[in-house]
This record gives C-alpha cells, structure tokens and sequence, in this order.
C-alpha cells in the first residue's frame, strides 16, 4: 500500500475546507468507514472526489457562476451525488436517477 499514489494533503485539506463551508458536501474519504490500515487505498480509490447530497449542489460546486473578468481557473472537482450521479473533472455528467425513471421503477 506504501506505493500507491494518493492526492497531496494539501489539495485534500483544501478540498475538506470547501466540503465543510457547506453541509451539502462531504470528502468521499471522510465518509468511508474502514480500518487504518486501508485509509490509504481509500484514498487511492477516491481521491478528492466529494460526495454531494443532489445533482443541484454538485452542479453547483462544480460549475460555480463567474463574475465578469474572471477566467476560471478554480479547482476542477469530481463530485458523485447519493442518488449516484457523477460529474468528472472534466465536466461529464452520468449516472443518476430522473424523476421520469422513478415513476417506471414503480
């Protein structure tokens, strides 16, 4: 497990700092219950990903809205939704559930 490249604590704290402005928002590796001894496949695994209580709040987080002037340059965030959605650093949505996929389900 030594070898495994795992993010820089310092991008993770300031990830866990953005996450903790807002209840809606969670470090994945904060809310992944397992022993010590896997703490750093956890993090392998998850990275900085961030765990977002809907699809609104993750769009939110990772598409923030620009004042004029501003070149965009923030942190590019993954973020995953409980309803399972995912939006890639690169900006990619998937996943999830529709309000029309519901209904069927039932």
């Amino acid at each position: 497990l030594d070898s495994l490249q795992t993010p820089n604590p310092a991008s993770t704290e300031r990830m866990r700092a953005i996450a903790e402005q807002d209840g809606r928002y969670r470090l994945a590796s904060d809310v992944i219950a397992c022993d010590d001894a896997f703490k750093r496949a956890v993090l392998y695994a998850v990275g900085n990903t961030v765990v977002c209580d809907d699809l609104d709040s993750a769009r939110e987080l990772c598409f923030p809205r620009r004042q004029r002037g501003d070149r965009g340059e923030e942190a590019r965030i993954k973020a995953v939704t409980l309803g399972g959605a995912v939006i890639s650093k690169a900006g990619t949505m998937t996943g999830g559930v529709t309000r029309d996929d519901a209904r069927s389900a039932n």
